[in-house]
Protein backbone atom coordinates (compact mmCIF):
# COMPACT_ATOMS: atom_id res chain seq x y z
CA UNK A 1 0.00 0.00 0.00
CA UNK A 2 2.89 2.74 0.73
CA UNK A 3 4.04 2.46 -2.59
CA UNK A 4 0.96 2.76 -4.23
CA UNK A 5 0.59 5.85 -2.10
CA UNK A 6 3.97 7.41 -3.45
CA UNK A 7 2.69 6.52 -6.94
CA UNK A 8 -0.11 8.21 -6.72
CA UNK A 9 1.13 11.36 -5.20
CA UNK A 10 3.93 11.36 -7.97
CA UNK A 11 0.96 10.96 -10.98
CA UNK A 12 -0.65 13.88 -9.35
CA UNK A 13 2.13 16.07 -9.11
CA UNK A 14 3.13 15.44 -12.60
CA UNK A 15 -0.55 16.15 -13.53
CA UNK A 16 -0.31 19.19 -12.02
CA UNK A 17 2.75 20.21 -13.50
CA UNK A 18 1.83 19.14 -17.08
CA UNK A 19 -0.25 22.07 -16.50
CA UNK A 20 2.57 24.38 -16.69
CA UNK A 21 5.55 22.81 -18.19
CA UNK A 22 5.55 20.65 -21.38
CA UNK A 23 5.20 17.49 -19.34
CA UNK A 24 3.94 14.25 -20.44
CA UNK A 25 1.33 11.93 -17.60
CA UNK A 26 2.64 8.46 -17.23
CA UNK A 27 -0.21 5.72 -17.91
CA UNK A 28 -2.14 5.43 -14.60
CA UNK A 29 -3.05 2.09 -15.11
CA UNK A 30 0.49 0.76 -16.15
CA UNK A 31 2.40 3.06 -13.45
CA UNK A 32 0.07 1.18 -11.20
CA UNK A 33 0.80 -2.02 -12.31
CA UNK A 34 4.67 -1.95 -12.80
CA UNK A 35 4.70 -0.69 -8.90
CA UNK A 36 2.51 -3.33 -8.14
CA UNK A 37 4.22 -6.19 -9.77
CA UNK A 38 7.65 -5.59 -8.93
CA UNK A 39 6.43 -5.03 -5.11
CA UNK A 40 4.42 -8.52 -5.07
CA UNK A 41 7.28 -10.14 -6.14
CA UNK A 42 9.90 -8.67 -3.69
CA UNK A 43 7.71 -10.01 -1.11
CA UNK A 44 6.71 -13.42 -2.53
CA UNK A 45 10.50 -14.07 -2.72
CA UNK A 46 11.20 -12.66 0.58
CA UNK A 47 8.22 -15.27 2.61
CA UNK A 48 9.62 -18.00 0.10
CA UNK A 49 12.60 -17.18 1.53
CA UNK A 50 11.98 -16.73 5.18
CA UNK A 51 9.72 -20.10 4.88
CA UNK A 52 12.32 -21.77 2.74
CA UNK A 53 12.15 -25.38 4.48
CA UNK A 54 8.44 -25.36 4.78
CA UNK A 55 7.96 -24.55 1.25
CA UNK A 56 10.17 -27.38 0.38
CA UNK A 57 7.91 -29.77 2.41
CA UNK A 58 5.14 -29.25 0.12
CA UNK A 59 6.41 -29.41 -2.86
CA UNK A 60 7.61 -32.70 -5.10
CA UNK A 61 11.01 -33.63 -4.51
CA UNK A 62 11.94 -33.60 -8.56
CA UNK A 63 10.52 -29.75 -8.20
CA UNK A 64 13.00 -28.80 -4.83
CA UNK A 65 15.83 -30.56 -6.69
CA UNK A 66 15.39 -28.21 -9.45
CA UNK A 67 15.48 -24.88 -7.68
CA UNK A 68 19.37 -24.79 -7.55
CA UNK A 69 20.37 -26.17 -10.69
CA UNK A 70 17.27 -23.21 -12.45
CA UNK A 71 19.43 -20.48 -10.54
CA UNK A 72 22.95 -21.80 -11.56
CA UNK A 73 21.78 -21.93 -15.34
CA UNK A 74 20.37 -18.69 -14.96
CA UNK A 75 23.65 -16.77 -13.94
CA UNK A 76 25.42 -19.10 -16.25
CA UNK A 77 23.36 -17.82 -19.33
CA UNK A 78 24.54 -13.87 -17.72
CA UNK A 79 27.76 -14.44 -17.03
CA UNK A 80 28.42 -15.52 -20.51
CA UNK A 81 26.85 -12.50 -21.75
CA UNK A 82 29.43 -10.64 -19.39
CA UNK A 83 31.92 -11.72 -20.93
CA UNK A 84 31.15 -11.42 -24.75
CA UNK A 85 29.99 -7.83 -23.44
CA UNK A 86 33.56 -7.33 -22.01
CA UNK A 87 35.34 -9.04 -25.00
CA UNK A 88 33.42 -6.98 -27.64
CA UNK A 89 34.49 -3.87 -25.78
CA UNK A 90 38.39 -4.64 -25.95
CA UNK A 91 38.28 -5.83 -29.38
CA UNK A 92 36.28 -2.54 -30.24
CA UNK A 93 38.10 -0.32 -28.42
CA UNK A 94 38.98 2.06 -30.93
CA UNK A 95 35.17 2.59 -31.97
CA UNK A 96 34.30 2.77 -28.27
CA UNK A 97 36.78 5.51 -27.62
CA UNK A 98 35.83 7.85 -30.65
CA UNK A 99 32.02 7.56 -29.31
CA UNK A 100 33.81 8.86 -25.77
CA UNK A 101 35.45 11.47 -27.78
CA UNK A 102 31.75 12.87 -29.10
CA UNK A 103 31.55 14.30 -25.29
CA UNK A 104 33.50 17.62 -26.08
CA UNK A 105 35.20 17.96 -22.77
CA UNK A 106 35.92 16.38 -19.35
CA UNK A 107 32.18 16.40 -18.22
CA UNK A 108 30.44 15.31 -21.34
CA UNK A 109 33.30 12.24 -21.30
CA UNK A 110 32.07 11.94 -17.71
CA UNK A 111 28.62 11.68 -18.55
CA UNK A 112 28.41 9.29 -21.81
CA UNK A 113 31.12 6.97 -19.49
CA UNK A 114 28.18 6.90 -16.32
CA UNK A 115 25.41 6.20 -18.76
CA UNK A 116 27.26 3.57 -20.41
CA UNK A 117 27.77 1.70 -17.29
CA UNK A 118 24.06 2.16 -16.13
CA UNK A 119 22.85 0.81 -19.64
CA UNK A 120 25.77 -2.20 -19.03
CA UNK A 121 22.94 -4.15 -17.48
CA UNK A 122 20.64 -4.30 -20.57
CA UNK A 123 23.42 -4.78 -22.81
CA UNK A 124 24.20 -8.05 -20.80
CA UNK A 125 20.84 -9.36 -20.76
CA UNK A 126 20.51 -8.85 -24.86
CA UNK A 127 23.67 -10.29 -25.38
CA UNK A 128 22.82 -13.79 -23.65
CA UNK A 129 19.59 -13.41 -25.71
CA UNK A 130 21.44 -13.11 -29.15
CA UNK A 131 23.44 -15.96 -27.60
CA UNK A 132 20.58 -18.10 -27.34
CA UNK A 133 19.06 -17.59 -30.96
CA UNK A 134 16.72 -14.64 -30.31
CA UNK A 135 17.12 -10.80 -31.48
CA UNK A 136 18.22 -7.94 -29.45
CA UNK A 137 16.98 -4.00 -31.14
CA UNK A 138 18.47 -1.45 -30.37
CA UNK A 139 16.98 1.39 -32.37
CA UNK A 140 16.67 0.43 -36.01
CA UNK A 141 19.06 -2.81 -35.46
CA UNK A 142 18.03 -5.87 -35.23
CA UNK A 143 21.07 -7.88 -34.15
CA UNK A 144 21.22 -12.02 -34.15
CA UNK A 145 24.04 -13.97 -34.09
CA UNK A 146 22.90 -14.61 -37.80
CA UNK A 147 23.26 -11.24 -39.34
CA UNK A 148 22.60 -7.31 -38.27
CA UNK A 149 18.98 -6.10 -39.90
CA UNK A 150 18.68 -2.04 -40.30
CA UNK A 151 20.88 1.13 -40.40
CA UNK A 152 23.33 2.56 -38.00
CA UNK A 153 23.70 2.14 -33.72
CA UNK A 154 22.56 4.89 -31.72
CA UNK A 155 25.57 7.02 -30.66
CA UNK A 156 25.99 5.43 -27.41
CA UNK A 157 29.63 4.48 -26.79
CA UNK A 158 28.42 0.92 -25.28
CA UNK A 159 26.90 0.06 -28.35
CA UNK A 160 30.60 0.08 -29.69
CA UNK A 161 30.77 -3.21 -28.18
CA UNK A 162 28.34 -4.88 -30.75
CA UNK A 163 30.52 -6.57 -33.78
CA UNK A 164 29.87 -5.01 -37.59
CA UNK A 165 29.08 -7.25 -40.21
CA UNK A 166 27.95 -10.66 -37.76
CA UNK A 167 26.69 -12.57 -40.70
CA UNK A 168 29.35 -14.70 -42.37
CA UNK A 169 31.44 -15.25 -39.36
CA UNK A 170 32.35 -17.62 -36.50
CA UNK A 171 28.82 -15.45 -34.20
CA UNK A 172 27.36 -18.30 -34.79
CA UNK A 173 29.55 -20.93 -32.48
CA UNK A 174 28.02 -18.38 -29.74
CA UNK A 175 25.20 -20.86 -30.03
CA UNK A 176 27.33 -23.63 -28.13
CA UNK A 177 26.90 -21.63 -25.18
CA UNK A 178 23.38 -22.64 -24.20
CA UNK A 179 24.15 -25.82 -25.00
CA UNK A 180 26.92 -26.04 -22.62
CA UNK A 181 24.76 -24.77 -20.07
CA UNK A 182 21.99 -27.07 -20.86
CA UNK A 183 24.52 -30.20 -20.56
CA UNK A 184 25.89 -28.45 -17.00
CA UNK A 185 22.12 -28.32 -15.23
CA UNK A 186 21.48 -31.77 -16.67
CA UNK A 187 24.55 -33.30 -14.83
CA UNK A 188 23.35 -31.17 -11.15
CA UNK A 189 20.31 -32.52 -11.33
CA UNK A 190 21.24 -36.09 -12.17
CA UNK A 191 23.50 -35.65 -9.20
CA UNK A 192 20.51 -33.94 -6.50
CA UNK A 193 18.21 -36.78 -7.53
CA UNK A 194 17.98 -39.92 -9.40
CA UNK A 195 16.18 -42.34 -11.67
CA UNK A 196 13.43 -41.07 -13.61
CA UNK A 197 13.08 -37.68 -11.58
CA UNK A 198 16.08 -35.74 -12.82
CA UNK A 199 14.12 -35.86 -16.26
CA UNK A 200 11.63 -33.93 -14.61
CA UNK A 201 13.88 -31.44 -12.36
CA UNK A 202 15.58 -30.85 -15.89
CA UNK A 203 12.66 -29.97 -17.43
CA UNK A 204 11.21 -27.47 -14.66
CA UNK A 205 14.48 -26.15 -13.69
CA UNK A 206 14.67 -25.45 -17.85
CA UNK A 207 11.08 -24.03 -17.67
CA UNK A 208 11.99 -21.89 -14.38
CA UNK A 209 15.28 -20.77 -15.72
CA UNK A 210 13.32 -19.22 -19.43
CA UNK A 211 10.17 -17.69 -17.34
CA UNK A 212 13.35 -15.56 -15.59
CA UNK A 213 15.10 -14.47 -18.77
CA UNK A 214 11.93 -14.00 -19.96
CA UNK A 215 11.28 -11.23 -17.64
CA UNK A 216 14.93 -9.71 -17.32
CA UNK A 217 14.61 -8.98 -21.10
CA UNK A 218 10.94 -7.46 -20.55
CA UNK A 219 12.46 -5.42 -17.77
CA UNK A 220 15.91 -4.40 -19.97
CA UNK A 221 13.73 -2.85 -22.83
CA UNK A 222 12.40 0.36 -23.14
CA UNK A 223 13.20 3.74 -24.71
CA UNK A 224 16.17 5.75 -24.41
CA UNK A 225 15.10 8.88 -26.07
CA UNK A 226 16.59 10.12 -28.99
CA UNK A 227 18.75 6.90 -28.92
CA UNK A 228 15.37 5.21 -30.35
CA UNK A 229 14.07 1.93 -28.67
CA UNK A 230 16.28 -0.77 -26.71
CA UNK A 231 14.26 -4.07 -26.99
CA UNK A 232 14.82 -7.91 -26.77
CA UNK A 233 12.33 -10.40 -28.00
CA UNK A 234 11.49 -11.42 -24.46
CA UNK A 235 8.93 -14.49 -25.20
CA UNK A 236 11.60 -15.67 -28.00
CA UNK A 237 13.97 -15.37 -25.22
CA UNK A 238 12.34 -17.61 -22.52
CA UNK A 239 11.08 -20.31 -25.02
CA UNK A 240 14.71 -20.36 -26.50
CA UNK A 241 16.29 -20.64 -23.37
CA UNK A 242 13.68 -23.60 -22.54
CA UNK A 243 14.24 -25.04 -25.50
CA UNK A 244 18.21 -25.43 -25.29
CA UNK A 245 18.15 -25.94 -21.50
CA UNK A 246 15.56 -28.78 -21.74
CA UNK A 247 17.26 -30.42 -24.57
CA UNK A 248 20.40 -31.29 -23.45
CA UNK A 249 19.81 -30.95 -20.12
CA UNK A 250 17.90 -34.21 -20.79
CA UNK A 251 20.28 -35.56 -23.08
CA UNK A 252 22.82 -35.16 -20.23
CA UNK A 253 20.46 -36.74 -17.56
CA UNK A 254 19.70 -39.76 -19.56
CA UNK A 255 23.66 -40.39 -20.22
CA UNK A 256 23.71 -39.53 -16.35
CA UNK A 257 21.25 -42.36 -15.66
CA UNK A 258 22.73 -44.92 -17.68
CA UNK A 259 26.03 -44.39 -16.48
CA UNK A 260 25.04 -44.71 -13.32
CA UNK A 261 22.74 -47.82 -13.88
CA UNK A 262 25.44 -49.70 -15.68
CA UNK A 263 27.77 -49.04 -12.44
CA UNK A 264 25.11 -50.49 -10.44
CA UNK A 265 24.89 -53.29 -13.07
CA UNK A 266 28.68 -53.94 -12.91
CA UNK A 267 28.92 -54.31 -9.13
CA UNK A 268 25.58 -57.13 -9.38
CA UNK A 269 27.46 -59.05 -12.15
CA UNK A 270 31.01 -58.95 -9.84
CA UNK A 271 31.58 -62.15 -8.41
CA UNK A 272 31.51 -62.02 -4.32
CA UNK A 273 34.45 -62.28 -2.44
CA UNK A 274 35.57 -65.67 -0.61
CA UNK A 275 34.48 -65.87 2.98
CA UNK A 276 37.41 -66.62 5.13
CA UNK A 277 38.21 -69.77 6.42
CA UNK A 278 36.44 -70.26 9.54
CA UNK A 279 38.58 -71.69 12.18
CA UNK A 280 37.21 -74.66 14.52
CA UNK A 281 37.73 -72.72 18.05
CA UNK A 282 39.72 -75.28 20.03
CA UNK A 283 38.25 -76.15 22.86
CA UNK A 284 39.27 -75.78 26.36
CA UNK A 285 40.54 -78.57 28.44
CA UNK A 286 41.37 -78.33 31.94
CA UNK A 287 43.30 -81.50 33.19
CA UNK A 288 43.13 -81.84 36.94
CA UNK A 289 45.31 -84.80 39.26
CA UNK A 290 43.32 -87.26 40.21
CA UNK A 291 42.68 -87.37 43.90
CA UNK A 292 43.92 -90.70 45.51
CA UNK A 293 41.07 -93.12 46.77
CA UNK A 294 42.45 -93.27 50.37
CA UNK A 295 43.39 -89.40 50.71
CA UNK A 296 41.55 -87.84 53.56
CA UNK A 297 37.54 -85.72 52.75
CA UNK A 298 38.23 -83.84 55.51
CA UNK A 299 40.18 -80.98 53.36
CA UNK A 300 37.78 -80.70 51.13
CA UNK A 301 38.09 -76.97 50.62
CA UNK A 302 36.13 -73.55 49.76
CA UNK A 303 33.52 -72.75 47.38
CA UNK A 304 34.68 -69.73 45.63
CA UNK A 305 32.17 -69.57 41.96
CA UNK A 306 28.55 -68.61 42.94
CA UNK A 307 26.19 -69.32 40.64
CA UNK A 308 24.90 -68.29 37.43
CA UNK A 309 28.63 -66.37 37.75
CA UNK A 310 30.34 -65.94 33.54
CA UNK A 311 34.21 -65.46 33.57
CA UNK A 312 35.78 -63.93 30.28
CA UNK A 313 38.99 -64.46 30.01
CA UNK A 314 41.85 -64.86 27.28
CA UNK A 315 44.40 -67.29 27.49
CA UNK A 316 47.85 -66.88 26.13
CA UNK A 317 50.27 -69.17 27.36
CA UNK A 318 49.07 -70.47 30.73
CA UNK A 319 50.49 -73.15 33.24
CA UNK A 320 48.51 -75.27 35.75
CA UNK A 321 51.01 -77.08 38.37
CA UNK A 322 49.67 -79.41 40.34
CA UNK A 323 51.69 -81.05 42.83
CA UNK A 324 51.66 -84.49 41.91
CA UNK A 325 51.94 -84.64 38.20
CA UNK A 326 53.37 -83.05 35.41
CA UNK A 327 52.46 -79.29 34.51
CA UNK A 328 50.02 -79.20 32.12
CA UNK A 329 49.96 -76.32 29.20
CA UNK A 330 46.55 -74.66 27.77
CA UNK A 331 48.28 -72.04 24.88
CA UNK A 332 44.99 -70.32 23.09
CA UNK A 333 44.74 -66.83 21.03
CA UNK A 334 40.66 -66.90 21.59
CA UNK A 335 38.28 -65.32 24.15
CA UNK A 336 36.78 -68.22 25.62
CA UNK A 337 33.70 -67.85 27.75
CA UNK A 338 33.10 -70.14 30.47
CA UNK A 339 29.31 -69.85 32.16
CA UNK A 340 29.84 -70.79 35.61
CA UNK A 341 26.62 -72.62 36.68
CA UNK A 342 27.12 -74.16 40.38
CA UNK A 343 30.66 -75.29 40.67
CA UNK A 344 33.15 -75.87 43.53
CA UNK A 345 36.85 -75.96 43.85
CA UNK A 346 38.18 -78.47 45.67
CA UNK A 347 41.73 -78.23 46.84
CA UNK A 348 43.58 -80.73 48.80
CA UNK A 349 46.68 -78.80 50.51
CA UNK A 350 49.09 -80.63 52.56
CA UNK A 351 47.88 -81.02 56.06
CA UNK A 352 49.25 -79.01 58.92
CA UNK A 353 49.92 -81.06 61.91
CA UNK A 354 49.42 -77.70 64.10
CA UNK A 355 45.80 -77.12 62.80
CA UNK A 356 44.33 -80.50 65.13
CA UNK A 357 45.61 -78.71 67.77
CA UNK A 358 44.11 -75.34 67.35
CA UNK A 359 40.12 -75.77 68.01
CA UNK A 360 38.06 -73.81 65.39
CA UNK A 361 41.06 -72.89 63.50
CA UNK A 362 40.72 -72.98 59.32
CA UNK A 363 43.09 -75.09 57.47
CA UNK A 364 45.56 -72.82 55.62
CA UNK A 365 45.35 -72.98 51.81
CA UNK A 366 47.08 -71.93 48.50
CA UNK A 367 43.10 -70.77 47.87
CA UNK A 368 41.83 -67.34 48.50
CA UNK A 369 39.70 -67.54 51.49
CA UNK A 370 35.89 -67.67 51.73
CA UNK A 371 34.22 -64.19 50.88
CA UNK A 372 32.68 -62.58 53.91
CA UNK A 373 30.41 -60.00 51.80
CA UNK A 374 29.12 -59.99 48.86
CA UNK A 375 31.28 -56.77 48.30
CA UNK A 376 34.03 -59.30 48.71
Amino acid sequence: AGPLTITAIALAVVADASAAIPLSSPNTLAAFGWVAGIHLIAASVGVAAAHWDRVVAEIPPWASAAVRPATAASAALLAAGAVAVVVSLLVSWSTVGDLLARGNGFVGVLGLTVLSLLYLPNLVVGAAAVMTGSTADFGNVSISVFGNIGGDLPPLPLLGAIPEGVAGGIWPALLIVPAAVGMMLGRDCARRIAGQDSVLAVLTAAAGAGVVMALLALAAGGDLGQFGTVEVLWWGFGLLTFAWLGLFGTVSALFAMWFSHRGHMKDEVAPPTAEPARTVEPELAITAAATPEDEDDENTGEVLAQESAVVVTKVVEAEIVEESGEPVQVVTEETVEIEVVDAEVVAAPEADPTADSAAGAEPETDLPSKPQKSSD
